[in-house]
C-alpha cells in the first residue's frame, strides 16, 4: 500500500544530502559569470576533443588571437603536426576534468583540473590547466600546461590547493613557441 510519508520523507532526505554536498563541492567554473558557463563548458569540451583527435584546424579556430602568435591556420596546422610527429613536446592532451577556475584578470581565466595525457606512449593523469580568454563574444584558449612541478590529481581536492606556477600559462602553446623560435625540448 502506498504511503505518502514513506515515499516523500526518503526523497527529502536524499535531496537534502545532494544539496548539502553541492555546497561543499567547488563548481569548476564558479569564477566565471553564470550566464557564460554553459558556453564555456562547450568550448572546453570542443578544444580538448579536437586536441585529442589531432584536429589542428579546429584547435586553431578555438585558439585566441594572442595564442595564435600571428601565424596562419596553415602554419599553425604544420607546427602542431610537425611538433607532434617530431615529439618536440612530450605530453599530448586527451582529457580534462575541470576542478577549479582562477580569475587572472577580467575576461581571462585559468581552469585547473585533472588532465589525461599520453607520455612516452603511456597514459598518465596529472594536475593541468588551460588558459581561457573571452574575446569577440566567445571563449578562446591560449595554452594548456601540466602543473610544474607535476602533481597528482588528488591534490586538487585539498581545500587550500593553489597552483604553484600559474605564469606558465602566459606563454603560447609549446609547439607554436618551438616552431616560431626553432627550439628543441
Amino acid at each position: 500500500m502506498f504511503s505518502f510519508k514513506n515515499s516523500v520523507l526518503p526523497a527529502l532526505v536524499i535531496c537534502s544530502a545532494i544539496l548539502a554536498g553541492g555546497q561543499t563541492t567547488l563548481e569548476p567554473f564558479a569564477a566565471v559569470p553564470a550566464a557564460q558557463r554553459p558556453a564555456l563548458g562547450e568550448r572546453v569540451s570542443a578544444f580538448v576533443e579536437a586536441y585529442r583527435r589531432f584536429e589542428w584546424g579546429t584547435v586553431y579556430d578555438l585558439v585566441s588571437d594572442a595564442g595564435r602568435r600571428g601565424i596562419s591556420e596553415k602554419t599553425f596546422d604544420h607546427a602542431m603536426f610537425e611538433g607532434d610527429n617530431a615529439n618536440t613536446w612530450s605530453y599530448h592532451l586527451y582529457a580534462l576534468r575541470q576542478a577549479r577556475t582562477v580569475t587572472v584578470r577580467e575576461g581571462v581565466y585559468n581552469v585547473f583540473g585533472c588532465v589525461s595525457v599520453t607520455h612516452n606512449k603511456s597514459s598518465e593523469e596529472h594536475v593541468g590547466a588551460i588558459r581561457l580568454v573571452f574575446e569577440r563574444n566567445n571563449w578562446f584558449f591560449t595554452n594548456w600546461v601540466l602543473a610544474d612541478p607535476i602533481q597528482p590529481c588528488s591534490q586538487l581536492s585539498a581545500p587550500d590547493w593553489k597552483p604553484a606556477n600559474p605564469e606558465q600559462l602566459e606563454e603560447p602553446m609549446s609547439p607554436l613557441t618551438c616552431y616560431v623560435n626553432r627550439c628543441t625540448l
